[in-house]
């Protein structure tokens, strides 16, 4: 069993989201997940004009979403948010130092780097960048090979530049981490690659981003995990999406509206299946013994009748950092805190609206 050894693509330039490196496994055991991304081709499209629907409120809430505990107030303005305990949070990481221009700590967060780019050529890919924005597609599929694990992030992503326009992008990336015990736990970005599109993102779309690529795994069935904010997020629309509504039920630190499980559950009487994405902007922070994320997230629910609603929001998820009670350390399970969700006119208006982060909604 070998490790991986990258080779570099030629820069596509435009930014450093497309400053791209590629990089092959090989395994002689089948049951390895391989990964052999396929040669890079940046496709530009003529910008297209984003505008955002205006929200249309519904005349109640998600009752079975929605909390009315009020959640910490959290700083929304650009603040460094580094966070490598998950793909997800890495990604976010990465974008929030791009935005911050912060390229040292944007190019520490890639494994090798991007096409064996100086720290000064990274940055001058990002010379027409004034932002970027995005959404990841959740669940993450992570498979492991060669003592790594490897996680794949579906993404949207939109690019204003320096001239006033602006670019949708799909990304496929790839983070990786060291399975060995004495070995790293962070993740870090080991692969990627952008396309640009013309027209609206569409869940397709975003499906289709890491299309043709050797590594796709299948997600649990079950998925529960409360490692992180982002793992309890999947988790819990998990156990929607299975109609567990105990376990779905059970994420909350308190029961949304104060429910009952079976109201709860009556909450997700027509709803058939619910897609979630979550966006790029997520923010941390700590108060009073806890530590928060808030997380920004587009809800597609398909209702039983086969029509679709999208809603957007945010999702505030909270950790205790001390012991509770007589244990003897803190419990470390992210739980449910509240959030804050309402009708989107469509989904592209609520694509639009997650990708501006909490702030927006």
């Amino acid at each position: 069993m070998c490790f991986p050894r990258c080779r570099p693509f030629t820069l596509l330039g435009l930014a450093a989201l497309l400053v791209l490196s590629a990089c092959n496994l090989q395994d002689a055991q089948a049951t390895v997940v391989v990964i052999v991304p396929p040669s890079i081709q940046l496709v530009e499209d003529s910008p297209p004009t984003l505008e955002a629907a205006p929200l249309t409120l519904p005349e109640a809430q998600l009752a079975a979403q929605v909390t009315p505990q009020p959640a910490p107030a959290l700083d929304t303005s650009p603040v460094p948010f580094d966070d490598q305990q998950d793909p997800v949070l890495l990604l976010a990481s990465f974008y929030n130092a791009v935005n911050l221009q912060d390229y040292a700590r944007a190019y520490s967060y890639w494994e090798s780097p991007p096409n064996d780019a100086t720290l000064q050529q990274f940055a001058q890919g990002y010379a027409d960048t004034a932002s970027v924005s995005g959404l990841v597609r959740l669940p993450i599929p992570i498979g492991a090979a060669a003592g790594s694990s490897y996680a794949t992030l579906k993404t949207a992503l939109i690019s204003a530049r320096t001239d006033g326009s602006q670019q949708i992008y799909t990304g496929c990336y790839v983070a990786r981490k060291s399975n060995v015990p004495a070995g790293d736990s962070n993740w870090r970005l080991y692969d990627g690659r952008a396309l640009a599109v013309a027209g609206p993102i569409t869940l397709l779309l975003i499906d289709e981003a890491c299309s043709g690529t050797s590594y796709e795994v299948p997600v649990p069935d079950v998925v529960d995990s409360q490692a992180s904010p982002i793992t309890l997020l999947e988790s819990y629309y998990n156990a929607v999406n299975r109609r567990d509504y105990a376990r779905a039920y059970g994420y909350w630190e308190t029961p949304p509206r104060n429910a009952s499980l079976e109201q709860f559950a009556q909450g997700y009487a027509n709803t058939a299946h619910v897609d979630v994405l979550v966006g790029l902007g997520i923010q941390g922070g700590g108060a009073a013994g806890s530590v928060y994320t808030e997380i920004p997230a587009l809800l597609i629910a398909t209702h039983t009748d086969g029509s679709q609603q999208a809603y957007a929001g945010c999702f505030v998820t909270r950790r205790s950092n001390v012991p509770v009670g007589d244990a003897p350390t803190p419990d470390l399970n992210w739980r449910l805190y509240s959030a804050s969700i309402a009708q989107a006119s469509d989904v592209d208006a609520g694509i639009m609206r997650v990708a501006q982060g909490c702030s927006a909604s």
